[in-house]
């Protein structure tokens, strides 16, 4: 769910609520959420993913 406010900001993967900067897998952070695209970081490598 994307809002204006960073802090209001969250994704559910696999059933869990997740932030922006959090790890959701080994090796893989979400770095930021935009509308309707979350951007991904897995070990240095960076893309969006469409939700």
């Amino acid at each position: 769910m994307y809002s204006a406010n960073a802090a209001d900001r969250l994704l559910i993967v696999d059933k869990a609520l997740r932030h922006e900067g959090e790890e959701v897998a080994p090796g893989l952070v979400l770095e930021k959420l935009l509308p309707k695209t979350a951007v991904m970081n897995f070990r240095g490598i960076r893309y969006r993913v469409a939700y």
